[in-house]
């Protein structure tokens, strides 16, 4: 993604930068999405954007390793991330990929608030999910848990693909 000129370089130290979810679906390739609602996309290490400065999405996102490994930091702790791991953060969190190894490779999802807002999620049901993802933002799944989920992805992009509207919805 291009600097948009909201980060700054002053002695030495870097300013944040703000993505969207309407920018990410702009700039990046391999991106499928809904409106400036929700996008899926995947990522490679020669494509990594959060290693040259602090990021923060403004939407919920997931990433999905499937290959390589990497360093990620989230709100200035550091977290190993490998194969067959999911990555959760909230919106505002601040990302910044710390050491990432060449053959890296996940998949992202990232949704906005009024999205979530939209589907009418019962907060009663996923509080103690988010808030579990707030303080321990990795978490570990089986082959199987990855194979399912790439599944479900393909079907999410596919239906976005679709150009009967009522299906992308």
């Amino acid at each position: 993604m291009a600097d948009n000129g909201k980060t700054a370089r002053s002695g030495g130290r870097e300013s944040l930068r703000k993505v969207s979810i309407s920018r990410i679906k702009k700039e990046m390739s391999d991106v499928f999405y809904l409106s400036d609602d929700l996008v899926i996309s995947a990522l490679t290490a020669d494509k990594n954007t959060t290693a040259d400065y602090p990021t923060s999405i403004d939407g919920f996102t997931a990433i999905i390793m499937m290959a390589g490994e990497a360093t990620v930091s989230i709100d200035m702790q550091n977290y190993s991330i490998k194969p067959n791991t999911i990555v959760f953060f909230n919106p505002d969190s601040i990302i910044r990929t710390v050491k990432c190894s060449s053959n890296a490779a996940a998949y992202l999802l990232a949704f906005s608030k009024s999205f979530v807002n939209e589907i009418q999620i019962d907060l009663s049901t996923s509080l103690p999910v988010y808030m579990r993802f707030g303080k321990a933002p990795v978490l570990e799944v089986t082959p199987q848990d990855v194979d399912e989920i790439r599944q479900l992805f393909q079907l999410i992009k596919t239906m976005l693909r679709s150009d009967k509207e009522r299906y992308r919805h």
